[in-house]
């Protein structure tokens, strides 16, 4: 009997262990992605760079507005 409680309690530690590494690798391999796609939008790999770069755009009118 005793012996099937620290099973279960090797068990379940193991499991939340598992759980926390796949997330922090998760999180990783995610990230590295998001990186790698703003760095071939930035260069315009996958066509015109349309990435934005932040700031605020200055457009002069030209002609009425309404």
């Amino acid at each position: 009997m005793r012996q099937a409680v620290d099973d279960a309690k090797a068990n379940a530690i193991n499991a939340g262990i598992n759980g926390l590494v796949n997330l922090a690798l998760t999180y990783g391999q995610h990230k590295d992605y998001n990186d790698l796609l703003k760095w071939r939008a930035s260069r315009g790999v996958d066509g015109p760079g349309i990435m934005a770069k932040g700031g605020k755009l200055n457009r002069k009118k030209k002609g009425l507005s309404f």
